[in-house]
């Protein structure tokens, strides 16, 4: 218990000290889904960023994900199933290498926890 406290008090001081460095704008960008969305993760491919998330609109934890234009608007609205496999799929991740987006993620579809990955196209 004593560690954790520790790291979020130092986690805490990081995020306040930085945070003007990462503040784009102060606007909040909602996107129009039912039941809960969470736990993003963001890449920039030079042109649009591509936000993946946790998606619990049909009923069980999907990957979806979204292009964003570097002023904010939502090109996807409705989101981009990356993996909507059936029981859940959680903890994504997302890295651009120069040509496409590789979004990884953890996955319960065969009744054991595995990762898997898939190639999005900008």
């Amino acid at each position: 218990m004593r560690k954790i406290l520790i790291i979020f008090l130092f986690s805490s001081f990081i995020f306040e000290k930085n945070l003007e460095e990462f503040l784009i704008d102060n606007a909040l960008i909602y996107g129009p889904a039912p039941d809960n969305q969470s736990s993003t993760a963001i890449a920039f491919d030079g042109v649009n960023y591509f936000i993946v998330w946790i998606d619990n609109r049909s009923g069980s934890l999907d990957i979806l994900g979204s292009k964003v234009s570097q002023n904010g608007a939502i090109l996807d609205t409705s989101g981009i199933p990356i993996s909507t496999a059936i029981y859940d799929q959680s903890s994504s991740q997302i890295a651009f290498d120069g040509n496409n987006y590789f979004v990884v993620w953890e996955d319960h579809r065969n009744s054991v926890s595995a990762i898997y990955g898939a190639r999005v196209t900008p």
